[in-house]
């Protein structure tokens, strides 16, 4: 091997190796820097053509991340392949564990979202790692590195003259490998994210999760037999954490997580060591209280909690109740679920859910900006005993992969100074859904508004985020308008205004915009204010010119079309802003026939981003115009219209000075400065 690398670097001594490699450490002459070569033997170099491992080795090369140990060089000489590595003056992750048995929960939680984070960067670029165990991770300080990138892919297709994805061939470590790995199916991300699943869980159990008296019994243990969750052995394990783990070991890579990406969302990008070191079994204080009150506030909606010894009254209790859940849990009848769930109480709900054959469970991830946000969730349907039901809190932000009955919530997140956000989470059976709310300072720059993030509009251009109003301007607000002035201000008002298809001078016009008792005002009031108990609806009755000017007074803007649509629907597929339950609309909006409802009363048909009341109760003005008449824009829909005035295609034109008590006001404001 010395005579094949020439004088490029110098071989001092044989480092080991595994079952397709040698390794050994070298300097390199040019830069005085030591280098592990990983060599095949020649047995092995002899089924793999210099070309093709020269190939593999470029695809290798483009694995430049933090947590990977990149490829130097490669070479082919002398009948040997060989690629070059930086030397790690650290141990790997089999050593620290031989040494110390399991590691924090902090640290685990640590190095498996730096592995995830590079398996996620390989696989992007279409690499599968296929041999993840805990020697192929590296500790260098801190923090992991993942090696052995290298050899697998040219090897086995060499030795089988067919491509990779063919079934039949099998390559990896036994105790790491997916059962799909096993029966040589084809392996994708899915596999890679089942084995840091096995080496996540020896490194907070101290053992593998698959164990038995000989490889035969490991083997099938992989194939048949559920390991307990990681929180069983070891109780100091959040159960966000625990979860997340049993869900990465499903036997069927369709039950997994879809990749390592996303197998990082569930461990929430390495906040769940927000904590900082092992929580504390003390009550009150640390991890244990926030994951202890989440679970038993969580009994209502019959999500995963720890298990407890049970009397026989209770396992008897448990078989009545699994004889319910089951038919309910087969027949998608996940409310029922939810229901029976809360009857049995936290701490019977694990047990229970496991032995249900039907996966009724989603993930929630919430990781806040800023962090420590207390996080609460109402379960939405049945709609019937929706206003009934009581908004459970989670804990404080980042909270990962909590798990929740199936369905849709509506998810509260709130800080002290910070706006408070409401949305919608709808869960699926199986997957994870991670949100990330931007809580705005309580000030007078954004108070009372939101963020609406950058992205196209709904079958339109790019938007730049933007705040929007949360809800539409109330008639309290118009007051403070009218109080100060705002109709005898003239710098809030052109000079001149179409009225009736007039043009008229400014304070001609004014004289025209008065309440029922010729104050100003818009035109449903009396003496100068809203109705008795109208302050929190929404003011109406106003023309686009009024709206203009009040959002001059306020410092905003009357928002454009794209704007609007873009705060309505977000990046969502269906046609409203909690999707496209269309049978719903009544219930989630104010399209009721009845006059306007105070702003914000039906939180259920809340935006992406946590606009309200945007469909129904009244229109709301735009700050555009149709080009060929400059007719002004209202849409949304109105308490008085059919839901289906919402959509895009219902959008109506009027003359600026048109007032209607179905047309309302709500104000946007650019961003200063992009959002973090």
């Amino acid at each position: 091997m010395q005579a094949a690398l020439g004088d490029a670097f110098h071989v001092e001594s044989e480092l080991g190796g595994g079952g397709m490699s040698r390794l050994f450490l070298a300097t390199e002459a040019s830069l005085k820097r030591r280098v592990v070569i990983k060599l095949l033997p020649p047995d092995l170099a002899s089924e793999v053509s210099a070309a093709r491992f020269k190939q593999e080795m470029e695809f290798a090369a483009r694995l430049q991340h933090p947590h990977i140990l990149p490829i130097l060089a490669a070479g082919a000489r002398e009948g040997l392949l060989y690629y070059i590595m930086p030397y790690v003056a650290g141990e790997s992750l089999r050593g620290r564990l031989e040494r110390e048995g399991r590691l924090s929960v902090a640290d685990a939680s640590r190095l498996l979202a730096e592995v995830a984070d590079a398996l996620a960067f390989a696989h992007g670029l279409g690499i599968i790692h296929r041999d993840i165990k805990p020697e192929n991770v590296l500790l260098e300080g801190k923090h992991a590195v993942l090696a052995d990138f290298g050899i697998a892919r040219a090897l086995i297709e060499s030795r089988t003259r067919r491509p990779l994805t063919a079934t039949g061939t099998s390559i990896g470590t036994p105790g790491y490998m997916a059962p799909e790995q096993f029966s040589g199916e084809s392996v994708d991300a899915r596999s890679d994210v089942y084995a840091l699943a096995v080496v996540g869980y020896e490194m907070l159990a101290g053992t593998p999760p698959f164990t038995g008296p000989s490889p035969q019994a490991v083997l099938t243990a992989h194939l048949t037999t559920p390991p307990p969750p990681v929180h069983l052995p070891r109780p100091q394990v959040p159960l966000p954490l625990s979860t997340a783990l049993s869900r990465a070991l499903a036997k069927e890579p369709d039950a997994r997580y879809a990749s390592a990406a996303e197998f990082g969302e569930a461990l929430a990008a390495g906040n769940l060591t927000a904590a900082a070191g092992e929580p504390s079994l003390a009550p009150g204080r640390g991890w244990r209280r926030r994951w202890t009150t989440a679970a038993l506030g969580l009994a209502a909606f019959g999500v995963i909690a720890i298990l407890v010894v049970r009397s026989s009254a209770a396992r008897k209790q448990d078989a009545e109740l699994l004889a319910r859940l089951t038919p309910a849990a087969d027949s998608g009848r996940l409310d029922e679920v939810a229901e029976i769930l809360a009857t049995a109480g936290g701490g019977r709900a694990e047990k229970l859910l496991g032995q249900l054959a039907s996966p009724v469970a989603g993930h929630l991830s919430i990781i806040s900006d800023p962090a420590g946000a207390t996080v609460s969730v109402t379960r939405v349907t049945p709609f019937e005993s929706y206003a009934d039901r009581t908004r459970v809190t989670l804990g404080t932000s980042p909270i990962a992969a909590w798990p929740l009955v199936a369905g849709e919530y509506l998810v509260h997140v709130e800080i002290p100074e910070r706006q408070p956000l409401e949305f919608l989470a709808a869960l699926s059976p199986g997957d994870t859904v991670a949100v990330r709310p931007v809580l705005l300072p309580n000030d007078s720059t954004s108070g009372g508004m939101v963020l609406v993030g950058a992205g196209n509009a709904p079958g339109g251009p790019p938007v730049d985020a933007f705040l929007m109003d949360r809800y539409e301007v109330s008639n309290a607000q118009y007051l403070r308008f009218v109080g100060v002035g705002g109709y005898r201000d003239t710098a809030l008002w052109p000079d001149t205004l179409v009225l009736g298809g007039r043009a008229l001078e400014r304070d001609e016009a004014l004289r025209i915009f008065v309440d029922k008792t010729g104050l100003p005002g818009p035109r449903g009031w009396l003496n100068g204010r809203p109705p008795d108990g109208r302050s929190e609806h929404p003011v109406a009755g106003v023309t686009w010119y009024e709206a203009a000017a009040y959002a001059r007074w306020a410092g905003k803007e009357l928002p454009t079309a794209h704007q609007w649509w873009r705060a309505a629907l977000g990046d969502g597929p269906g046609p409203y802003p909690w999707g496209g339950d269309a049978s719903s609309t009544e219930i989630r909006t104010n399209f009721g026939l009845a006059g306007t409802a105070p702003v914000g009363s039906h939180p259920l048909g809340v935006s992406p981003w946590g606009v309200h009341d945007l469909p129904g109760n009244v229109r709301e003005w735009l700050g555009g115009f149709r080009a060929e008449d400059h007719r002004r824009i209202a849409v949304g829909g109105s308490w008085q219209d059919p839901s289906y005035m919402f959509e895009q295609s219902k959008a109506e034109y009027f003359e600026p000075g048109f007032a209607s008590d179905l047309i309302g006001i709500r104000l946007v404001r650019p961003l200063a400065q992009p959002p973090r």
